[in-house]
């Protein structure tokens, strides 16, 4: 596959950039660190234009020097950028530059697409495709640490080198099953989510225990969430740091009202009950009397009474991904199919109005629209019940 170069001086980097915007695509992968920060620490970024291999080292490079980088990688006109499963990766662009890169080929979600499983991991996908191996090794190594090992450094440059070599032989199958709308679909859908700010005051509704609480306890959830979320955010510290989320959940359940209570009662860590104690007492306080401070209700679960229904919406995913050898979780996910429930309880009129790819997206609503409103329209009187 070639030797990998070790990029540390913004002029090589900036005219590698010009070379790099000239390719069709980029494999990319980053290496970064974040056990005991909220956001990651990017310690590397691997390119490869399918040649040769590049690291490229952050922690020698400011952050303007990085620029170019960018420029190539979140163009609308630039490489399409080969990732394997980019959720982290794609983090870790909008924490540097506030973007993600702009067209994203992930081999994970194709991989998926074509029938390898949910979440398959590069080495197995290197050693099923290209019947080579990867070392896994390094994967939890320190990253951070400079000089990085030899082994670390190789580790690093086969992450990328292979990607490539996948992608063309993935978009050539992909193409020939009719199913690069696709990956294309999905993969934009994932880039869409960061490109939006995220609320840290919604943080609460990650609680789905929490649908029975009473309006006091909700309000203290929601403000103990947000306090949380935005003091992690500010000093960069994990969010476990502070309070654990089990810990969190008793404090809006249990609405203590003393210091002596939080001392006593929640493993809350030392550091933490010495210099946010008094705080946390005035938020519970606070928000339990202010009702003002309206939160959103958490959703109760669906009601066991509804299961005949979950078990038809499931064999249809069954069916459709035999039908096309690709895994059920992959055409209906667990949310979706809570979702779609949901809208057909919300609809009086029937199921027809319901705007399946509105949930679903379109490629998964060509194959699934049918058979789902025929479910739907099979369990009316049952969806009645709960209307």
């Amino acid at each position: 596959m070639g030797s990998y170069q070790i990029i540390t001086d913004p002029e090589v980097l900036e005219a590698l950039c010009v070379d790099w915007r000239k390719c069709p695509t980029l494999a990319v992968d980053t290496e970064f660190i974040r056990t005991d920060t909220f956001w990651p620490k990017v310690a590397l970024i691997q390119i490869s234009d399918g040649v040769q291999t590049y690291l490229v080292d952050p922690l020698a490079l400011s952050e303007s020097d990085l620029l170019p980088l960018k420029d190539v990688l979140c163009s609308s006109n630039g490489p399409i950028v080969i990732i394997h499963a980019c959720y982290e990766d794609l983090e870790v662009f909008k924490r540097m530059w506030g973007t993600t890169p702009h067209t994203i080929f992930d081999t994970q979600m194709c991989a998926a697409i074509l029938g390898y499983g949910l979440q398959v991991g590069y080495q197995r996908l290197v050693a099923e495709v290209l019947q080579k191996e990867v070392s896994k090794g390094e994967t939890r190594s320190n990253w951070l640490q400079r000089p990085l090992t030899e082994s670390q450094l190789d580790y690093a440059a086969l992450d990328v080198a292979y990607l490539t070599e996948i992608y063309q032989i993935f978009s050539d199958v992909m193409a020939e099953k009719g199913r690069t709308d696709w990956l294309q679909e999905d993969c934009q859908r994932i880039n869409s989510q960061y490109q939006v700010a995220d609320d840290p005051s919604n943080y609460y509704v990650k609680f789905r225990n929490a649908w029975r609480f009473k309006p006091t306890q909700l309000r203290a959830l929601y403000a103990l969430s947000s306090w949380r979320e935005e003091t992690a955010r500010e000093h960069d510290l994990p969010r476990g740091f502070l309070l654990k989320d089990p810990v969190l959940f008793k404090l809006a359940e249990e609405l203590p009202e003393s210091l002596n209570q939080l001392s006593g009662d929640f493993e809350i860590r030392k550091h933490v009950l010495r210099k946010d104690g008094a705080k946390l007492i005035e938020i519970i306080n606070s928000a339990s009397v202010d009702e003002s401070l309206n939160p959103s209700s958490i959703i109760s679960p669906l009601s066991k009474e509804l299961k005949p229904l979950m078990v038809g919406l499931k064999a249809v995913a069954r069916t459709a991904a035999e039908n096309h050898d690709v895994p059920a979780e992959l055409l209906l996910k667990k949310r979706d199919l809570e979702r779609i429930v949901r809208i057909a309880i919300q609809v009086s009129s029937g199921s027809d109005e319901i705007d399946l790819c509105a949930v679903l997206g379109e490629w998964r609503c060509s194959l699934l629209k049918e058979a789902i409103l025929d479910v739907l329209n099979q369990h009316q009187s049952l969806l009645a019940r709960f209307q």
